[in-house]
């Protein structure tokens, strides 16, 4: 049986590894990007791998909160430009723990005890790593939305040490100023000799 298509209600039950809600329905696991558990849903399915989106949050989960984060995915699609870089915003921390706990002891022959929360929650990332697109002279650095290489600028990620952001609009003023063009995933390099 085809559930590609497919409206219905779902209970978000726990969360994969990949930060996804998981629902069951028809014998399947249905996973939700930005579900979190508790919350009672109207999602679309849109594959036969079970994959759906969220068309409306029809009771929300105790743990759900609003994403500190302006680029951080808006099921309302009220947010026209958001990023895919981070997956657990919507829920409070303490359940993010919980869910990642769950997660290990989900694994063979592993079992760990408990989880320690981090002190920082926010600007503790030193490594970066983000894609540039646009024009020459007109480049802009961001984050790839969920599944996609569409590029959503973020200057300040709240997951970014300030010294990381600040080098990243640094490097960004940079190649703007260098004439050379980003990456074209339509047309490949195109650097001429006189650019260099």
């Amino acid at each position: 049986m085809t559930i590609c298509g497919h409206k219905i209600e779902l209970n978000i039950k726990k969360v994969t590894a990949g930060g996804h809600g998981i629902g069951y329905y028809a014998g399947k696991s249905i996973i939700v990007p930005y579900a979190v558990p508790g919350d009672l849903l109207s999602v679309k399915i849109k594959n036969d791998s079970a994959f759906a989106e969220i068309i409306d949050i029809k009771k929300f989960s105790e743990f759900r909160k609003t994403p500190d984060c302006p680029f951080h995915y808006a099921f309302d699609k009220s947010k026209s430009v958001f990023c895919g870089g981070c997956n657990l915003q919507m829920m409070n921390y303490t359940k993010q723990l919980d869910c990642k706990l769950a997660i290990v002891n989900d694994l063979p022959n592993l079992k760990a005890p408990e989880i320690i929360p981090s002190e920082h929650i926010f600007a503790y990332r030193n490594k970066i790593q983000m894609p540039t697109a646009g024009k020459k002279g007109k480049i802009i650095t961001g984050i790839y939305q969920q599944g996609t290489h569409k590029i959503t600028p973020v200057k300040n990620c709240l997951l970014h040490s300030s010294r990381a952001n600040a080098l990243l609009n640094d490097l960004q003023i940079i190649l703007n100023k260098s004439g050379i063009p980003p990456y074209d995933e339509t047309e490949g390099w195109v650097v001429h000799p006189q650019q260099v």
